[in-house]
């Protein structure tokens, strides 16, 4: 256990402490201090106070990195690529920022953008999208790791967090504004068809939904 000096003691020998801290550095012995023997400081060597920093922000960026996954698994559950695992894992130890996170991310799965055809791939049905992708396969991969990546880099939510709709809105931008045209914005839906076409994929029977996502498509919504 370690001993706890007074005040007034480590005062008087704190120009020891110091050149002992300049001698011996990071194994330095700390020295602890406060009144009736009880801890309620410390002295340590800037080294240890550096060291204890950087675990510090490396533990905050792989809680942020952990609840964005467990985010994206909720929605989209799946494998991610082992190039999104290699740049995750660069984040966490301070290699790269959330921004170059991000931009890595986003970057593997740009392709070739055709702004004239609603449809990349009419065939599967894919969803326009910025990235130009060909195959739902693709479109989830990207949406999987993207949607985990901008969360890291969006950690603080829009000020002031009020959670009405224009908040909300800004979030689904922030979160998909590097995958689709127009994240957050209002789409004319039939809600009652919505619920009747996701209730019909729960049945097992994927064809209300993808006449309903056919419309919107047609529309331009």
């Amino acid at each position: 256990m370690i001993q706890v000096h007074p005040l007034s003691e480590v005062r008087q020998r704190l120009p020891g402490i110091l050149a002992r801290f300049r001698r011996e550095g990071a194994a330095a012995e700390p020295v602890a201090f406060g009144s009736h023997r009880r801890p309620e400081a410390i002295l340590l060597p800037y080294e240890v106070h550096e060291r204890c920093e950087a675990r510090s922000r490396q533990h905050a960026r792989l809680d942020s990195a952990l609840v964005a996954a467990q985010s994206v698994q909720v929605e989209l559950p799946g494998p991610v690529s082992p190039d999104h695992d290699r740049e995750v894992a660069a984040y966490v130890a301070g290699e790269i920022s959330a921004a170059e996170l991000y931009r890595r991310t986003a970057a593997r799965y740009l392709k070739p953008y055709m702004p004239g055809d609603p449809y990349s791939h009419p065939v599967t049905g894919v969803l326009p999208s910025k990235l130009g992708l060909n195959t739902a396969a693709e479109l989830e991969a990207a949406e999987r790791e993207i949607t985990h990546a901008a969360p890291i880099l969006l950690h603080k939510p829009p000020d002031p967090p009020s959670y009405d709709l224009p908040h909300l809105r800004e979030i689904h931008q922030r979160i998909f504004g590097g995958i689709y045209e127009r994240p957050g914005a209002w789409q004319h839906l039939d809600a009652a068809r919505n619920v009747e076409a996701s209730a019909a994929i729960m049945r097992g029977n994927p064809e209300p939904m993808r006449k309903m996502l056919d419309a919107l498509v047609r529309d331009g919504t």
